[in-house]
C-alpha cells in the first residue's frame, strides 16, 4: 500500500517512494506495450487487438504489518484483501475481470481458516463479477501473507492517471475519512493476546467504560470491511469528470503529495470541509488524537480522491448518482511552487507534510 539520491541513506530508504525510484532506475526503458508502469495505481497494457486496455495491480497483506488475526475473523480478512486490490482498478475507473491469489500459510492455520479466507474473497469478487482464476501456496514459517493480484478493463480514453490534475482542478473526495483508523485505534486496545484455538473477530475487552458499542462497532467495521468505490471511479472516469485520481490508503496527507507529484502540482486543503463521519464525532473524546488527525493522516480509508476540473465541478454535483455515497469538495490544485498546504478552521494556512502510513519512515 506504498529514488537513488538524496532520499535514501545507506541501505536505509526514508519513504516508499526512495525504494520504488531505486527499483525503477534498475529497469530498462518499458515496452511500447506498457502505457503506464511503475508509479500508479495499475499498471496499463495495451494488448494487440484488444479494445480496451488491461490494468493490473497487486498488494499484499503481511500478519504483524498490515493485520492480527484477533482483531478479525478469517472470512472478513480474505474479503479486506480482495477489497484493497480492487481499490486501486477502481481509482483508475477499471471493470474487475480476474483475481490471482498466493498464500504463504504458517502450521498454526487450519483448513477451515483457509476455507473461510476464501469465502470472504470469493463472495466480494462474485459481487463485483471477477473470477479468482489461480494463484500460488507456499508454507511459511511464522506469519501469514496473502498477495493479490487483480486485472481489470477499461478504454483507453476513460483510463485515469495520478498525473493529470491542473491548476485550478477542484478537489473531491468520497465518503468520510479517519473511520478506518479510530477503529483500529480501538482494536489495539483490546486484549492483544489471541485464544490458542481460535481466531475471533474481537476477543476481548469491549469499548471504553461509557462509550456505545455500536460506535465502536461501526468503526471497527470501516477497519475491516472496506467498501472499494468501483462504481464511482468507474462513474468519475468514463464521464469525463476525473482529471487525475487515487484511492486513499495511506491517509489523505500522504495520498494528496503522491497525487501532487505525479501531477507536479500543489494544493490547498479545507480543513473545515474534510468529511467526518458521526461515529467518528461520537469517538472523538476517547481517541487518542483530536479527529483531524484521523481524516487528514488516518489510512486505510479507501476512498477515491479526485481532481475535477473548474468548469465540471457544477455538472458534477448535480448529476452524482450515488445517493448512499456521499461526495465533498476538499480543496483546489494550485502551481507547484505554491506547496501543499492546510487551511485551518482559523482560516490560515499551513504546510501540510505527508503525515500518513509510509512502510520505510523512520521509527
Amino acid at each position: 500500500m506504498e529514488r537513488a539520491g538524496s532520499g535514501a541513506e545507506g541501505n536505509r530508504f526514508q519513504r516508499e517512494e526512495d525504494l520504488l525510484r531505486r527499483v525503477q532506475s534498475l529497469l530498462h526503458r518499458p515496452e511500447p506495450h506498457v502505457v503506464t508502469g511503475i508509479g500508479d495505481d495499475c499498471a496499463v497494457l495495451a494488448l494487440p487487438g484488444a479494445v480496451d486496455h488491461l490494468l493490473v495491480s497487486t498488494d499484499l497483506l503481511l500478519e504483524h504489518i498490515h493485520f492480527e488475526l484477533h482483531q478479525q475473523t478469517f472470512q472478513q480478512l480474505g474479503y479486506k484483501a480482495l477489497a484493497v486490490n480492487l481499490s486501486d482498478l477502481a481509482a483508475m475507473g477499471a471493470d474487475p475481470l480476474a483475481v490471482f491469489v498466493s498464500l504463504c500459510l504458517p502450521r498454526r492455520c487450519a483448513a477451515s481458516d483457509i476455507e473461510a479466507l476464501y469465502t470472504g474473497m470469493e463472495e466480494l469478487a462474485r459481487s463485483v463479477g471477477a473470477s479468482i482464476v489461480g494463484g500460488d501456496t507456499s508454507a511459511s514459517a511464522d506469519s501469514l501473507m496473502l498477495s493479490l493480484t487483480v486485472l481489470g478493463l477499461a478504454p483507453p480514453a476513460a483510463v485515469v492517471r495520478r498525473s493529470g490534475a491542473q491548476p485550478g482542478d477542484r478537489l473531491f473526495v468520497t465518503g468520510t475519512l479517519g473511520d478506518a483508523a479510530a477503529g483500529l485505534e480501538f482494536l489495539q486496545r483490546q486484549d492483544t493476546e489471541p485464544p490458542a484455538s481460535a481466531n475471533p473477530a474481537a476477543a476481548a475487552s469491549g469499548p471504553p467504560a461509557g462509550f456505545p458499542e455500536a460506535v465502536v462497532r461501526q468503526l471497527a467495521q470501516r477497519y475491516r470491511l472496506p467498501r472499494p468505490r468501483l462504481s464511482e471511479g468507474r462513474w468519475l472516469a468514463r464521464g469525463g469528470f476525473a482529471s487525475a485520481m487515487l484511492d486513499l490508503s495511506d491517509g489523505l496527507s500522504t495520498d494528496l503529495h503522491r497525487l501532487c507529484e505525479a501531477s507536479r502540482v500543489g494544493a490547498r486543503l479545507v480543513l473545515q470541509d474534510l468529511p467526518r463521519s458521526t461515529a467518528l464525532e461520537a469517538a472523538a473524546a476517547f481517541l487518542q488524537h483530536g479527529t483531524e488527525h484521523y481524516t487528514l493522516h488516518g489510512g486505510e480509508d479507501y476512498e477515491l480522491l479526485a481532481a475535477v476540473p473548474a468548469e465540471r465541478r457544477e455538472t458534477l454535483l448535480a448529476q452524482w448518482p450515488f445517493r448512499d455515497t456521499l461526495l465533498m469538495e476538499i480543496g483546489w490544485v494550485v502551481p507547484p511552487q505554491q506547496g501543499v498546504k492546510l487551511i485551518t478552521l482559523a482560516e490560515r494556512e499551513e504546510v501540510l507534510p505527508p503525515g500518513g502510513f509510509d512502510h520505510f519512515a523512520p521509527g
